[in-house]
């Protein structure tokens, strides 16, 4: 009698990490570098999540190339929450990234899971989630009226100002625009 075996599984490379992104909308200064899934942060979605694993792994390098929403895992220290919209799932999805890269110079995916809307809202308004760079750049490319300034600027009580994201946000909605909440 044989032996049945698992699944094989081996390292995913998803390309490189969106470090300009990250680092001017969180404020970190990660070095250019690869993004790898292992093969054990995959036995680890695998067991965590085994309904959502399947459908969710072919979107991971869509979201780590492009996120939506870029967040400070706190609760988890040494890891970024990068979430981006999945209309195949009909949901968004969290990829979990650790901003320190392994001895080979990767940075490595954590865990990934589906996360509903009625969960990002929260952490979006509590500050934990911000959307990402590229998606306000996009935005200004559709509501050619609002300024392209920075938007990491704060006063030492740590409120926006003149150029920040809240101020860029007011002439987006000047200019005409409808925007989600940040």
């Amino acid at each position: 009698m044989s032996k049945r075996r698992g699944i094989r599984l081996v390292d995913l490379s998803l390309g490189p990490i969106p470090a300009e992104v990250i680092n001017l909308t969180l404020g970190l200064d990660l070095d250019p570098g690869p993004v790898i899934l292992s093969r054990n942060a995959q036995k680890h979605a695998l067991s965590s999540h085994p309904v959502e694993y399947p459908p969710c792994l072919p979107h991971v390098a869509a979201v780590v190339a492009d996120p939506l929403n870029l967040g400070d895992d706190f609760k988890n220290g040494g890891k970024i929450e990068m979430i981006g919209r999945i209309p195949a799932l009909g949901s968004f999805l969290l990829v979990a990234v650790t901003i320190e890269r392994d001895l080979a110079g990767r940075y490595n995916v954590c865990s990934f899971y589906p996360i509903s809307e009625k969960k990002i809202q929260p952490r979006r308004a509590r500050g934990y989630l911000r959307r990402g760079f590229k998606a306000l750049k996009q935005l200004r490319l559709r509501f050619p009226g609002a300024p392209a300034r920075s938007y990491r600027s704060r006063n030492v009580a740590g409120m926006p100002k003149s150029g920040s994201l809240h101020t860029d946000r007011m002439a987006c909605r000047a200019a005409g625009a409808t925007l989600p909440p940040h």
